[in-house]
C-alpha cells in the first residue's frame, strides 16, 4: 500500500510542475487517483484525499479518480474483491471475484 501512496504522490508532483499547478495539489490528487485506481475505490479515495489536503480539492480528486478507476480495468490489489457490474454499467447475473477476470476484455478464466 505505501509504494501506492509514493508513486501517486511522485507522480503527481511531477505532472504538477509540468501543467503549473501547485505541488502539493498534483501530489494529494496523483496519491488518490493511483490508489483509487489499484483497489477500485474511487469515492472512498476521494474522501480520503479531501481529509488529507483538504476539501477545496474535492472536485478535482473525484474527477481524476473517477477516470483512474475507468481505464484500469478489472484489476485491483484486493483479488477476492467481489464486482456486481462491469466498469461500462452492465450487471453480471452473480457477483463475480477480480481474480475471476482473465487478462483481457474482463473473460473470465476457464478452471479445470
Amino acid at each position: 500500500m505505501t509504494p501506492l501512496f509514493f508513486v501517486g504522490a511522485s507522480l503527481g508532483s511531477v505532472l504538477a510542475r509540468l501543467l503549473g499547478i501547485p505541488i502539493e495539489l498534483g501530489a494529494g490528487v496523483g496519491l488518490a487517483a493511483v490508489f483509487a485506481a489499484s483497489s477500485n475505490t474511487p469515492l472512498a479515495l476521494s474522501i480520503m484525499a479531501m481529509e488529507l489536503v483538504g476539501a477545496p480539492v474535492f472536485p478535482h480528486v473525484v474527477i481524476v479518480c473517477v477516470i483512474a478507476y475507468v481505464l484500469s480495468g478489472h484489476r485491483s490489489i484486493y483479488p477476492a474483491q467481489r464486482v456486481f457490474a462491469d466498469k461500462g454499467g452492465e450487471p453480471f447475473s452473480f457477483g463475480r471475484a477480480i481474480r475471476d477476470f482473465g487478462p483481457k476484455n474482463g473473460a473470465s478464466r476457464e478452471r479445470d
